[in-house]
């Protein structure tokens, strides 16, 4: 009986060892080196990542596919020609460079490893190898084996799509090495997507200068409309956040909103310009639709209404008639126009000097 559970034992530890051998076969690492990030992957799909710090530009961290080619735990420092150099190579401990773990790669003298230096993670500063927190690596080192396939990358833009909500995203990370690959890596991941159409295109070209290395709903072009009208011009959703151009900052009581510059042109966003100027919003697809309330004198429609300052305006075409039936002063009378979308528009209260018997009312969108 004895017998019989020990081979029971022997055959479940063998399964569960070629179980392990199996998943670490289907392991693969990449390295994003702009990214200063290691993936590790399994069966296509990420299952850890770390933070890495990379060669310096004058020391790069060299690019390609190569494997893991040794494992060692603890491992003896040698610095590069330390016999020609008068040193000592540095024996295990908190001293040594290379920190507690060493996963040799097939290009020579290169590797991923610890470090004693754990504040270097997140930075160029290594003279070309692959370095981690002694924690991380010794991680990775229990998940992969002799054989593992590395890929190094330099990848300044990485592109995605939110699961839920469908948004695409786009990370662009700082160009260390100054290869001037961000614009290309842009333009090609965007035709390989199907993405080009509909990008907005400077509030992207600001990204790419200022790279943050973090993820970003992709900048798009909206097109705009007015009570259901198309206005012919270029609304976006940048971070999120849906924005109309803005000609006129700083001179009509807005300029302490939520103002955007891109490509020269003033932005303001939805939220603030629907609420100074009394409309309403709605986000259809690719399209703003802006929607205002509208005034009546009785069954007659005088048009949209704006309010500005607690002020309403109404058209300046939609007083032709009412002006014409009702008795009107030989006093000039001084009224504040505004323009809006080729419009002009004057108080409302116009109109309630002349309104007769019949109602004005407004109704909102």
């Amino acid at each position: 009986m004895q017998k019989a559970r020990l081979i029971v034992a022997l055959c479940l530890v063998l399964a569960w060892t070629c179980t392990a051998q199996a998943q670490a076969a289907n392991r693969s690492i990449v390295v994003n080196i702009p990214g200063f990030t290691l993936y590790l992957y399994e069966n296509g799909v990420v299952i850890r990542e770390y933070p890495i710090s990379i060669g310096t530009e004058l020391k790069p961290s060299i690019m390609g596919e190569t494997t893991i080619i040794n494992k060692v735990t603890d491992p003896t420092y040698y610095p590069p020609r330390w016999w020609e150099r008068g040193l000592t190579p540095i024996p295990p401990g908190p001293n040594n460079p290379v920190g507690s773990r060493w996963l040799g790669l097939g290009f020579p003298s290169y590797g991923i490893h610890g470090t004693n230096n754990p504040d270097s993670i997140g930075t160029a500063a290594s003279s070309g190898c692959i370095r981690m927190r002694n924690s991380d690596v010794e991680e990775l080192y229990s998940l992969v084996q002799v054989g593992t396939p590395v890929r190094l990358v330099y990848q300044t833009v990485i592109f995605g799509e939110d699961p839920m909500y469908g948004n695409k995203t786009v990370t662009i990370y700082p160009d260390v090495y100054s290869l001037g690959s961000t614009r290309r890596q842009m333009e090609e991941g965007l035709k390989q997507r199907g993405w080009w159409d509909g990008v907005f295109w400077p509030a992207l070209e600001k990204l790419m200068e200022e790279p943050s290395g973090r993820e970003e709903c992709l900048p798009l072009s909206m097109s705009l409309s007015f009570n259901g009208q198309p206005l012919g011009l270029e609304g976006a959703m940048v971070g999120g956040r849906w924005f109309v151009p803005y000609a006129s900052p700083g001179r009509d009581g807005m300029a302490n909103k939520e103002l955007r510059e891109w490509g020269g042109i003033t932005y303001m966003d939805v939220e603030a310009y629907a609420a100074q100027l009394g409309l309403s919003f709605e986000i259809q697809g690719g399209s703003i639709n802006l929607r205002s309330p509208k005034a009546y004198l009785g069954e007659k429609m005088l048009g949209p209404v704006l309010t500005i300052d607690q002020v309403d305006y109404i058209p300046v075409g939609s007083l032709g008639d009412v002006l014409a039936t009702q008795a009107t002063s030989l006093v000039p009378q001084q009224l504040t126009v505004v323009s809006f979308q080729g419009d002009y528009y004057v108080p409302l209260q116009v109109v309630l000097q002349y309104e007769g018997e019949e109602e004005l009312r407004i109704e909102g969108p």
